[in-house]
């Protein structure tokens, strides 16, 4: 676990990095985001479709989700010379979540909450300077509405 301090310096310093070029970054992944499948949006994105899956990313959030706004997701890619890291949700109307740059001093984890519409995979691919890897991992969303 990382001491308070370590971590308020790793994650402002992050911060920093992700929104220092935001416009030129919207505008690089803008095509990315309006694609409406998978293989599209890793094409805009990668120009590639073809990854290494590793255990090296890790993706650590619930099995199951009961709030389908705002489920957590911790991401950790445990990799050298991490570039960026991109979360997709297999089966969504439009696939790409989130991209985030990072600059070679920033520590390639990070924690958020997306929104997801049913039970999905969802799946992360980080681009290093040799390579892109990805890891899945399918999140169980449990309707918990009042009265049933």
């Amino acid at each position: 676990m990382l001491p308070r301090r370590r971590f308020i310096e790793t994650a402002s310093l992050s911060l920093i990095a992700l929104l220092t070029p935001i416009q030129a970054i919207a505008a690089w992944a803008s095509q990315a985001f309006k694609a409406n499948s998978l293989d599209a949006a890793y094409q805009q994105l990668f120009n590639s479709t073809s990854f290494t899956t590793t255990r090296k990313i890790q993706i650590l959030t619930p099995q199951t989700a009961k709030n389908p706004s705002a489920v957590p997701l911790k991401i950790n890619a445990n990799l050298p010379n991490v570039q960026s890291i991109s979360i997709f949700i297999e089966t969504a109307n439009s696939p790409l979540v989130a991209t985030f740059q990072l600059s070679a001093t920033t520590s390639p984890f990070f924690s958020t909450h997306i929104k997801m519409v049913k039970t999905d995979v969802v799946i992360v691919v980080v681009k290093t300077a040799e390579k892109l890897y990805s890891n899945r991992k399918k999140i169980t969303l449990i309707n918990n509405h009042c009265g049933s």
